[in-house]
């Protein structure tokens, strides 16, 4: 797994080490940030799976931002919209396939 965050790599790293459910930092492979370039670019996502040494169609992106995940598909990624409670509703999914819990991933 990895991240690509609006927040710095550094500020990721604290994050995961010191969730509220422990040190979840092995979890996570990779981390990046707007350092990669804009999240609605798809050249940032091309460049994060080529730093992950895989191909873009190997790679899922989740994001509850249909314009990050636009550009994550036109990169080639699969996508999936996580629709998170508390957040304002979606109106248009721009057909990425939604989700609520990682439970539903495959």
């Amino acid at each position: 797994m990895a991240i690509y965050s609006s927040g710095s790599v550094d500020a990721q790293r604290l994050l995961f080490r010191y969730s509220t459910f422990g040190d979840l930092s092995a979890l996570v492979s990779d981390y990046f940030d707007t350092r990669t370039g804009a999240k609605t670019s798809a050249a940032s996502y091309t460049a994060i799976a080529a730093a992950m040494k895989a191909a873009p169609g190997d790679v899922c992106f989740f994001s509850d931002v249909v314009r990050e995940l636009d550009p994550a598909r036109e990169a080639g990624m699969e996508t999936r919209l996580v629709v998170r409670a508390g957040n304002t509703p979606v109106e248009d999914a721009h057909k990425h396939r939604t989700i609520h819990s990682f439970d539903e991933t495959e």
